[in-house]
């Protein structure tokens, strides 16, 4: 019965290999050449907040969480912030990260800091 199918199974199948390889081959290649790149890959060191200089924007009080802005990359960032010292910190106080953690900076007003450095 299969006898009378001859190659032409053989080569369709030999076509679409080659046909899906070089496809693959094309989308590798977009990939490796076009979409890798332009990207950059962030260095650890570089991402730490603590010892950032922002602005406060929001006000932050004893127990509540404000929002500082600053400067980063040559951008403008903004994060909620808890004031480190159990103090309130008004807005336009200008301040320096002292921790951050989960997703929160703990910041002190930059004189108070200043000082006991």
């Amino acid at each position: 019965m299969y006898e009378s199918l001859g190659v032409a199974p053989a080569i369709a199948l030999l076509i679409g290999a080659v046909a899906g390889l070089a496809g693959g081959a094309t989308v590798f290649w977009f990939l490796a050449k076009v979409l890798l790149a332009g990207q950059t890959f962030l260095d650890p060191a570089g991402s730490r907040m603590e010892g950032m200089v922002g602005r406060v924007s929001q006000p932050i009080g004893p127990t509540t969480i404000g929002e500082i802005v600053y400067s980063r990359d040559g951008g403008r960032h903004s994060e909620g912030a808890r004031s480190a010292t159990g103090l309130p910190i008004p807005v336009g106080t200008e301040v320096v990260i002292v921790r951050y953690e989960q997703g929160i900076a703990h910041v002190e007003p930059w004189a108070s800091f200043s000082q006991e450095s």
